[in-house]
């Protein structure tokens, strides 16, 4: 029996494999730049790697620390130090349109954690920094539960992110 798909789940699983690519290359950008990303980072040994996936058959993205910083890697290798799984594709697509916060989908149980809890956790507060880099301050608030204010450096960085560090890697 051939399985057919929805014009409406494979627009949203193309939206999200969009934003993962998105979101990979400003977490490389930004682990370059941002000492909040760094720190958050030190702990986590040279060489983990960590994805995000989308079950049973969407799309997935991986980061390593190489370096002290995050490289993108695309969908990565299949051994992985941390995976963080969405359970469908609908529940990635809340999370990655900005219509859910990381945080409620995880209250939510949208999605799964197989590794260190501790690096989970600090992925997400990555992430979320990222978010609010990357969405206008009106989306981020529901987004984020504290936004933190941006200093000049910050909105530096935001700006070479969206021109330079998205489209390059840099």
């Amino acid at each position: 029996m051939k399985k057919t798909i929805s014009l409406e789940k494979k627009i949203k699983k193309i939206f999200v494999k969009i934003v993962m690519f998105v979101l990979g290359k400003a977490i490389q950008s930004a682990s370059r730049w941002d000492s909040i990303i760094r720190h958050e980072t030190a702990r986590w040994p040279d060489g983990f790697i960590v994805a995000l996936e989308v079950l049973p058959w969407g799309p997935r993205m991986s980061l390593k620390k190489q370096d002290g910083c995050l490289k993108y890697l695309g969908a990565g290798p299949g051994d992985v130090n941390l995976l963080i799984s969405f359970k469908n594709i609908e529940c990635a697509f809340l999370v990655f349109s900005g219509l859910m916060g990381s945080e409620q989908g995880f209250i939510e149980h949208r999605m799964t954690v197989k590794g260190d809890l501790a690096v989970s956790l600090s992925l997400i507060r990555i992430i979320n920094l990222i978010e609010v880099y990357l969405y206008p301050g009106i989306i981020s608030r529901r987004l984020v539960k504290k936004v933190p204010g941006l200093s000049m450096k910050q909105h530096a960085l935001r700006l070479y992110i969206m021109l330079i560090g998205i489209p390059t890697g840099i």
